[in-house]
């Protein structure tokens, strides 16, 4: 999650770097102007999403990564922010858009559990439980407001984790009892942690993600993602676990542009599919 705002923030800064040396950035007299009127924002961002308009109308590498700064990684953030601060309305209006994130790129079982979590809240699910459901998303483990962490992130860091670097000091019964009880296994956590001498590390300042972001910058900047160079395709840029390959032949495939139109057309053609499939699974679950 961090590399991916890591990565958004940097086409972001490139973005609004290449945005400043265009035409379209407003003049210093048109912000002045603007400033009295305290308009100067909103000014701004009117120029903004002119630019992308028109830039993207000729170039279809500024069209795609520029989405990443207007749709993706913007609905990232969103739902990053929605988790930390336990705003449960906000994050179901994420899932609402993930939806057709996830058909497009053919993610079935997130797009099941998209799909079935939104017929829940919209229509099945009665007052009570939804609020309640919008209020237990996410979990204050300090008690510290707007700290949040999402349940299955709590789960993997404060229960999967610590139970796989304690458990080869248990018994299976052991484990079997501790499963039970939350509190009763943060509790025998601590025991084994200083009858084992495994002391607890001391609070370690996070990396500064500034370089990273500067470095992305660049290196969209060397690539000219964000020149208007009339291109048709989209390259396409390979990742493995210790280098980055670059391939002139390599493109995005069309079915991967333009994903979330895309994914809305689909379903509005099979809706009747998809509520016939879901309405079987559910008659086949309460047999």
């Amino acid at each position: 999650m961090k590399v991916l705002i890591t990565v958004y923030w940097g086409i972001g800064l490139a973005l609004v770097t290449k945005f400043k040396q265009s035409k379209f950035f407003p003049t210093e007299e048109l912000i002045l102007m603007h400033k009295e009127k305290n308009e100067m924002n909103k000014v701004i961002l009117g120029c903004f999403r002119n630019w992308i308009q028109e830039q993207s109308k000729n170039d279809q590498t500024f069209a795609f990564f520029s989405t990443f700064v207007t749709e993706y990684g913007l609905l990232l953030q969103i739902h990053q922010e929605a988790v930390r601060h336990g705003n449960g309305k906000i994050r179901e209006a994420c899932w609402m858009k993930l939806v057709f994130l996830f058909s497009s790129l053919n993610e079935k079982n997130y797009t099941d559990e998209s799909f079935v979590r939104i017929v829940h809240f919209t229509t099945t699910w009665p007052l009570a439980m939804w609020e309640m459901f919008r209020q237990n998303r996410s979990i204050a483990v300090k008690g510290r407001k707007h700290h949040n962490m999402a349940i299955d992130e709590y789960v993997e860091s404060m229960v999967v984790k610590p139970m796989k670097k304690h458990s080869k000091y248990m018994t299976l019964s052991m484990l079997q009892k501790i499963n039970m009880n939350l509190e009763l296994f943060k509790h025998i956590r601590r025991v084994y942690m200083k009858g084992f001498n495994v002391h607890q590390a001391t609070a370690r300042s996070k990396p500064d993600s500034l370089p990273a972001i500067v470095k992305t910058c660049w290196f969209i900047m060397k690539e000219k993602w964000f020149d208007n160079l009339h291109r048709k395709d989209i390259n396409k840029y390979m990742h493995n676990d210790k280098k980055t390959v670059f391939s002139d032949s390599a493109t995005v495939e069309k079915k991967f542009q333009d994903t979330l139109a895309n994914s809305k057309s689909y379903i509005e053609e099979h809706f009747k599919e998809i509520c016939s499939f879901f309405q079987t699974q559910i008659m086949l679950n309460n047999e």
